[in-house]
């Protein structure tokens, strides 16, 4: 996969103290891409060293995905080429997954808004942040070993510590979560509909902190807000991953291997 920049992939946004990182490419369901990781990280290791950045938020354009995940078609032209489009699309997975590393390690208050599709690629960007919100809209699922693959982006660390047999169930069938099944297999800390994420934005924007307020009490009171627009789990949506479907998982999937 190229790392060449192409225009507007990425859009960042200041706000008093938010900063935004919006996914831009709705038409390709804001598939992540080399260009688009060039430019995430640099602009993350600045806002971590600034005292003006709070919060950041990680978010999609459109309505109807986060991010699907990597652009499989771009890697698949690149392997196609041979040894030097191989080492293009090693040398992307290596950007990536370091990317996914920083934000799992982040020192300034990271939010990722899960509104839509969320798979691949697009879960490394989501699951190791501290705060992560799903709404009605929200499609969960690592595809990978649909095409071949195995689970990455740190999967094997936030699967196997999903509660029962759960994660192991999702690595080994690429099964979809949707909606409020995210937030209560635990892949989401908070649940809210969609109509409230631009409410939230803007008040994440008008929070303070003290100089010397450490991590986890920004992230206390970055917690507190979101359950402002919180919504109690709909009636129209029942859970999936419930009752005897749940004992079933695992049964079947708690197995030692």
């Amino acid at each position: 996969m190229s790392s060449q920049v192409e225009a507007e992939d990425v859009l960042f946004n200041s706000l008093y103290g938010l900063r935004t990182i919006e996914l831009n490419q709705p038409g390709k369901l804001n598939s992540l891409n080399g260009s688009m990781v060039d430019k995430i990280t640099p602009r993350l290791l600045e806002w971590q060293k600034s005292d003006m950045a709070n919060v950041v938020v990680m978010k999609g354009a459109g309505d109807k995905a986060f991010c699907a995940g990597g652009d499989v078609a771009a890697l698949a032209k690149n392997n196609l080429k041979g040894p030097e489009g191989q080492a293009k699309s090693n040398d992307y997975f290596a950007r990536e997954y370091a990317l996914d590393h920083l934000i799992a390690t982040y020192q300034t208050p990271y939010v990722a808004f899960m509104d839509g599709i969320t798979m691949g690629g697009g879960v490394g960007l989501s699951v190791h942040a501290p705060l992560r919100i799903a709404t009605e809209r929200t499609v969960f699922a690592m595809p990978e070993t649909d095409i071949g693959f195995f689970p990455d982006v740190g999967a094997s660390f936030f699967l196997p510590r999903m509660d029962g047999a759960i994660g192991t169930y999702l690595a080994l069938t690429s099964d979809q979560l949707k909606g409020v099944d995210v937030f209560y297999t635990g892949i989401a800390t908070h649940y809210m509909h969609s109509t409230s994420l631009p409410m939230l934005e803007s008040r994440l924007a008008e929070l303070r902190f003290l100089d010397d307020d450490p991590l986890e009490a920004r992230l206390a009171q970055i917690n507190a807000t979101i359950e402002e627009y919180t919504t109690g789990l709909p009636h129209d949506q029942p859970m999936y991953i419930a009752g005897e479907l749940r004992k079933a998982i695992d049964r079947c999937f708690g197995k030692d291997t």
